[in-house]
């Protein structure tokens, strides 16, 4: 199958909930790595990290709704 197929005839990951939650620790880590590599002050690195991990995961979610929605409507 070449990748202009995929485009065509997605795979169907057949998701559930508790898969989708493996995003959440893979989020952690890369906000820990980024953080660490860039912060000024390790004081408020926890605070930093949150934060981070706060706009990754609501970005992930609103990304995540628009396709749905998007999806819902032309389907």
């Amino acid at each position: 199958m070449t990748p202009a197929e995929l485009l065509v005839n997605p795979v169907s990951l057949n998701a559930d909930v508790w898969t989708l939650l493996l995003v959440l620790p893979l989020c952690a880590l890369v906000t820990v790595v980024y953080k660490t590599v860039r912060t000024k002050s390790l004081r408020r690195l926890p605070l930093e990290i949150a934060g981070v991990m706060a706009y990754i995961v609501g970005g992930l979610v609103l990304l995540g709704l628009g396709l749905y929605l998007t999806h819902s409507l032309l389907a």
